[in-house]
């Protein structure tokens, strides 16, 4: 019996000692949860004393006079940081068990600790409102100090301006803004504003509430304001984006030397661009008005230097003086029918400029209008255009040939002064008066074409001041030659070599097509040519360019690439459905020109076939460079009806993976997917494949393999130097095709060791 109780004793003692810990982890735990509690209870009354101190600070921000928010919310103590940490120490502590492999004999308590210390957790991992409000507090604070309003006051009867972390400056409300006599109320936050938002309401602003703002990159406009006042945004040196709204009817020169300005949207409400406008926006690559604006002003573009491509509006009636001088990148221009006066120095200093297209309606060009236009090789004067200022064609080195239209009476004081290559003039019976100061310095002009006869050139006034320029010029009268007459056209414009020749000459055409447009030939008589000369006939001809519009339309499949766009060009308009197009690239070539290049350039799909107009057309070919250094590019998926890839049409598109497709495809180009160097799988399908050019996969450090599954008809020529500079070990072929491709495929042929297998 005593060893039965001794036993019972030692058996108890046991049993408490290997409780103990489950014991302690749940005095642990109960003790931690009052500690917690203890601890909500004291971040529960911090935080709401913290919410309460904003909310105060918001509507002290809220009151329509400048603030500064220059408080910073209170850090937790010392003591309060240590509270906060105390979950985060012990959570080792809770797991251990779990962790602990347990004997046999244990499972029991293990599951009862397990159950115990459950309770702990959800106070320690769902925080109460007043914690959770903090933390997600905290978790935006980075964001809340860029959204939070630093300054606000009023700035109109009915509108307030606010200024936040972002550097955006807002004006909201209704009416006119304030005109500010001695300093805008923002005046000394300028250096912060980066952007300016002009909401709708507010209806007007005056002339100097923007100036001196010389860190602002952006700038949005409601349409309620319909006036844009004068040099109000002229010291923006750094302004590059301006939106306007629908309902902006004036752009007065509030841009004016912006100097960083890239691109403005001029909305379709927009009657009248004023003078000196967007005069030193040397910036600015493109412009194009609404088809309702009918003013354009004095110097409205001058010293754009960096403008290539314009766009006037149907409905405008004159260009003014200096309107678009200096804008040496300007390369053509087409004038709108209904124009009746080009003014003084209007394409001055337009040393780009080699087309243009002006109507039948133009009655007066004045002085300098053309001046020092360097790379002006021809210009078509209709006969309607019969007055002319001095020094209009003045320095224009370039110009080889002029005709004088039908009607005028005199050749001008120095209207061709220094026109160095002019080598032929057409002149009409009715110019009566010839002043030699106007041909002064052409030292190349070797004929003048005169539709008059010999009786009536003698009778023509022809100055004796520089009567030495005439003694070396073949002078052609009517009944030894033929005139020239150019029909111009929408889409461009083309020059001719002479406007007057005799039977057999060779004539050449030089065309220039406008921006969306691309040259198609040109006509003769009806007759078509497709080269850059022709031969001149026994009659007097009219030459027609031919120029079509690039398409851009929406292609693709959706889940690759819904709403990318590329632009095909015709190349067939036949409209029984053979009709043909080529992809010459995208939409947005250059990647920086979109906010997510991903978006449009992530997948290019080369659609079988497009429609435009309700025309079917096949795509055949991609042109060479069309998509040249778009890295964006990551998979590319090739038509069925694609013949030919171009050279260099993927040239260092760095950012392309995979390549698809291609059934029908005869030829890729030379160097044309050169330098793609993460380019690792290069699958085509076609059976008609014969040539695959020179350098095709130079520097492709990935692409090991390529696939070219069932063709059967490439040469040894067809590979020569193809692989040359690639990584590419291994060929794949159709495995009837094997043994006759290792005779291609050689070190000899690729400049390395190429395997070729089925």
């Amino acid at each position: 019996m005593k060893i039965k109780r001794l036993l019972a004793v030692v058996l108890s003692t046991a049993l408490v000692f290997s409780m103990m810990p489950a014991l302690v982890f749940a005095d642990e735990a109960e003790n931690e949860t009052k500690e917690t509690e203890v601890t909500e209870v004291a971040e529960t009354t911090k935080g709401t004393k913290e919410t309460e101190e904003r909310k105060a600070k918001k509507e002290e921000t809220s009151k329509p006079y400048e603030t500064e928010a220059s408080e910073k919310e209170t850090e937790p103590s010392g003591s309060e940081r240590e509270e906060e940490t105390v979950p985060s120490e012990t959570e080792p502590t809770e797991v251990q068990p779990s962790e602990t492999k347990p004997s046999e004999s244990e499972p029991a308590e293990s599951s009862a600790s397990e159950e115990e210390a459950a309770p702990t957790e959800p106070d320690e991992t769902e925080p109460s409102a007043a914690e959770g409000e903090e933390n997600a507090e905290a978790e935006t604070d980075s964001r809340e100090a860029k959204d939070k309003i630093i300054a606000t006051g009023q700035c109109g009867d009915n509108s307030i301006w606010t200024l936040d972390g972002n550097g955006k400056l807002s004006i909201t409300g209704t009416g006119d803004v304030y005109s500010f006599m001695a300093s805008t109320p923002w005046y000394d936050h300028r250096a912060k504003i980066k952007s300016i938002y002009i909401a709708d309401g507010i209806t007007g602003y005056a002339m100097d509430n923007f100036k001196g703002l010389t860190n602002v990159v952006s700038l949005s406009i409601a349409g309620s304001v319909s006036f844009l006042e004068n040099q109000s945004f002229s010291d923006c040196k750094k302004l590059t984006t301006v939106t306007l709204g629908e309902g902006v009817v004036v752009v007065g020169t509030a841009f004016q030397a912006c100097t960083s300005l890239k691109s403005i949207s001029i909305p379709s409400t927009v009657r009248s661009i004023s003078q000196n406008a967007f005069a030193g926006c040397k910036s600015l690559t493109s412009i194009s008005l609404p088809s309702n604006a009918t003013a354009v002003g004095t110097s409205a573009f001058s010293g754009c230097s960096s403008l290539k491509t314009v766009k006037l509006p149907d409905k405008l009636e004159c260009i003014y003086d200096s309107t678009f001088s200096g804008c040496t990148a300007l390369t053509s221009i087409s004038i709108p029918k209904g124009v009746t006066y080009i003014g003084k120095k209007a394409f001055c200093d337009c040393t780009s400029l080699i087309s243009v297209t002006l109507p039948d309606t133009v009655t007066l060009i004045k002085s300098d209008a053309f001046m020092n236009c360097t790379s002006l090789t021809g210009i078509n004067l209709p006969d309607s255009c019969i007055n002319f200022g001095d020094n209009i064609f003045s320095g224009c080195t370039a110009l080889t040939s002029i005709a004088i239209p039908s009607g005028s009476d005199r050749i001008s004081i120095s209207e061709f002064s220094k026109c160095t290559n002019l080598k032929t003039i057409s002149i009409p019976k009715s110019v009566k008066y010839i002043f030699t100061n106007g041909l002064a310095d052409c030292i190349n002009l070797t004929d003048i074409y005169y539709m008059g006869t010999a009786a009536d050139w003698a009778a023509a006034h022809i100055d004796a001041s520089n009567k030495d320029v005439l003694n070396n010029v073949n002078v052609h009268y009517s009944g030894t030659f033929h005139s020239l007459t150019v029909k111009n056209i929408e889409g461009g414009g083309i020059t001719l070599s002479k406007y007057s020749a005799t039977a057999g000459e060779t004539i050449k055409v030089k065309a220039t097509a406008h921006s969306g447009y691309y040259t198609g030939g040109f006509a003769v008589n009806g007759i078509r040519y497709d080269g850059d000369s022709f031969p001149m006939p026994d009659e007097d001809v009219t030459v027609e360019p031919i120029f079509y519009p690039i398409i851009r339309t929406t292609v693709g499949d959706s889940l690759l690439i819904a709403g990318s766009i590329l632009f095909f060009e015709i190349t067939n308009n036949a409209i029984d459905g053979t009709g043909t197009v080529k992809v010459n690239g995208t939409e947005f070539a250059d990647p920086n020109s979109v906010s997510d290049p991903d978006q449009y350039f992530g997948n290019i799909v080369i659609p079988s076939t497009v429609s435009f107009g309700g025309v079917t057309y096949k795509v055949t070919a991609i042109a060479p460079r069309a998509f040249m250094n778009l890295i964006y590019i990551k998979n590319l998926t090739i038509g069925s009806n694609v013949v030919v890839i171009g050279d260099n049409a993927f040239y260092g598109c760095t950012g392309l993976v995979k390549v698809s497709g291609g059934a029908g495809l005869k030829t890729i180009g030379n160097n044309a997917f050169a330098r793609c160097t993460k380019l690792a799988s290069f699958t085509v399908t076609s059976k008609v494949l014969s040539k695959i050019g020179t350098y095709a996969f130079n520097k492709d450090l990935r692409l090991k393999t390529i696939y070219i599954r069932n063709t059967v008809k490439l040469t040894k020529k067809g590979v020569k130097k193809a692989l040359k500079g690639s990584k590419i070990k291994t060929v794949k072929v159709k495995k009837s095709k094997v043994k006759k491709y290792k005779k291609y495929f050689t070190k000899k042929n690729c400049g390395k060791k190429v395997k070729v297998k089925k």
